[in-house]
């Protein structure tokens, strides 16, 4: 059913948000390696530092893009309540009560 393949998604998301930390560090140093950068202990370890100091950033991306798309959808809602004709409404008491005259959603 739908429900089991959201949770099992759920799970993946929350697995690759609490990898990343780890994830990310070594994908840049084995490109480096694959790369044949030379690198050196202090580069490595320069490299994790500025890593981690992107941890936060990296994690509040989705939440951040998450608020934009929702600023744009309540942005167009309000904008067509407020081009409405005089006298239309956009929700009928009766039409939710399940008679009368159905309002057409937003």
């Amino acid at each position: 059913g739908f429900l089991p393949r959201r949770k099992y998604l759920d799970a993946v998301c929350v697995f690759v948000w609490a990898f990343m930390p780890v994830l990310v560090p070594f994908a840049t140093i084995a490109t480096a390696v694959l790369m044949k950068q030379p690198l050196s202990a202090a580069d490595v370890i320069t490299t994790i530092a500025l890593l981690n100091m992107l941890i936060f950033p990296m994690n509040a991306f989705p939440w951040v893009v998450n608020g934009l798309v929702e600023s744009a959808v309540s942005a167009g809602r309000i904008a067509k309540l407020f081009t409405l004709e005089d006298g239309v409404t956009l929700f009928s008491p009766a039409a939710a009560a399940g008679g009368g005259d159905e309002a057409a959603p937003v």
